[in-house]
């Protein structure tokens, strides 16, 4: 095959835009260079609004980069390794609405050496909105977190799930937070825009997850 010599230019944009997730391409210097439909409409910040600023400004309301105030920060972690990096991260929207998230970010190398990160952004709903509000899940040890970001995973897949545990350690809340958040995954998917009831959320169970009934009963 033979080889191409020149690259045919894409538009940075119409690239951006070609992804379904918010998605922001970042400098070395922490300034964001654009940013997706998607992002503006997960954070209420238009690309006027984000495009020029520092990331840590926009995503997380801070002076300085997350990793001086001793945090996990994507930018940094991309620029010291040069390789792909992904972690769970905090952001707020426009009106300070907190969104956990799950970033994965990645060296981007233009052809004159030059190199930004573009940081693709989850949203992951067992921590934010009104699951944070209503989970009744609570603790702060890593192991706790760990165990809510596969319960968040699960709730994106349509595998079936086992929970297992000693008695008392939360398997029952457990199960009510991963059938909760897979019943409101299926009626984004049926394209439901109104705030779904109890029924629909009853409807949704019976229908699709059968499992999470019966996974603490063991």
């Amino acid at each position: 095959m033979e080889e191409m010599k020149d690259r045919p230019y894409v538009d940075i944009d119409s690239l951006l835009e070609s992804h379904t997730n918010p998605f922001m391409v970042i400098d070395r210097s922490y300034r964001i260079v654009a940013v997706n439909s998607a992002f503006s409409r997960a954070f209420g910040v238009s690309k006027q609004e984000a495009e020029g600023r520092a990331c840590f400004e926009v995503s997380h309301c801070n002076d300085v980069p997350c990793h001086v105030l001793g945090h996990k920060c994507p930018h940094h972690e991309v620029f010291t390794s040069g390789k792909p990096y992904s972690c769970t991260h905090e952001h707020y929207d426009s009106n300070h609405r907190l969104h956990k998230c799950k970033v994965d970010a990645a060296p981007l190398i233009l052809s004159n050496g030059d190199v930004f990160v573009g940081e693709s952004i989850e949203e992951m709903p067992l921590f934010s909105g009104n699951y944070r509000e209503n989970r009744r899940m609570v603790g702060e040890s890593s192991a706790f977190r760990a165990c809510l970001e596969m319960l968040d995973m699960a709730a994106g897949s349509d595998a079936p799930v086992l929970l297992e545990g000693e008695t008392g350690v939360g398997k029952e809340v457990a199960a009510r937070v991963l059938c909760k958040a897979i019943a409101e995954r299926l009626l984004r998917e049926l394209g439901e825009e109104k705030e779904p009831t109890e029924a629909d959320r009853d409807r949704a169970h019976s229908d699709r997850t059968p499992g999470c009934r019966n996974a603490t009963s063991n």
